[in-house]
């Protein structure tokens, strides 16, 4: 296992590593490691892709729904918990996301 400072850029940079080597299972354990102040919604929204390639769709959801918590902006949160409830089969949960990402774009267009 790596050492890495408790920076929130460097623990990203360190899980993003981990994760494209395939190390899914230390890339998790980093950042769920991870504590306040420094959980950004960008250090969940990778967790959540971790989890996702982990196999564990609920864990996925679960940070991607606090990703979003942190930053009701973040569209690609948002996006990922819509894939995941279509492979649910929850097209209502897809429906309302859908809504809610064309918000999110139409206002990051607006700026």
């Amino acid at each position: 296992t790596s050492t890495v400072s408790a920076e929130p850029d460097a623990i990203m940079a360190e899980a993003r590593r981990l994760a494209d080597r395939g190390e899914l299972d230390a890339a998790q354990a980093l950042l769920l490691s991870v504590r306040p102040p420094a959980l950004t919604a960008e250090l969940l929204f990778l967790l959540g892709v971790v989890e996702a390639a982990r196999g564990e769709l609920g864990a996925a959801d679960d940070a991607f729904v606090r990703a979003s918590y942190l930053d009701p902006d973040h569209v690609d949160a948002v996006r990922h918990r819509r894939l995941l409830a279509l492979r649910r089969g929850d097209g209502a949960l897809a429906a309302d996301l859908d809504g809610r990402i064309a918000r999110l774009s139409a206002r990051r267009e607006a700026n």
